[in-house]
């Protein structure tokens, strides 16, 4: 093996290895922490159609609200259930 495979192997491996520190317990705090405090909640509201007060561009928002809807179709446990967003929604999502 060249310098540059190795390289290009070894690189992959860290970047697997740091997704999979990334996810692992992911759903462990049952709470908003952060802006997620504000932006999870303003993600859901855009989700379920409900009408809000928004004073910065929307992107962040509406792909905050895909995040939401592609996690909500994963298996959850039902003790990171909460309604913290004003819907149910796993802390996953």
């Amino acid at each position: 093996m060249n310098s540059q495979v190795k390289f290009n192997v070894s690189i992959l491996a860290i970047f697997i290895f740091s997704l999979g520190i990334r996810f692992w317990n992911l759903s462990q705090f049952n709470t908003l922490v952060f802006d997620e405090v504000y932006y999870a909640k303003y993600g859901n509201e855009y989700l379920i159609g409900k009408e809000f007060f928004q004073s910065h561009p929307p992107l962040s928002q509406y792909l905050i609200a895909i995040s939401i809807w592609i996690g909500s179709h994963f298996p959850a446990d039902p003790e990171t259930i909460n309604n913290l967003t004003g819907s149910l929604r796993s802390t996953f999502s």
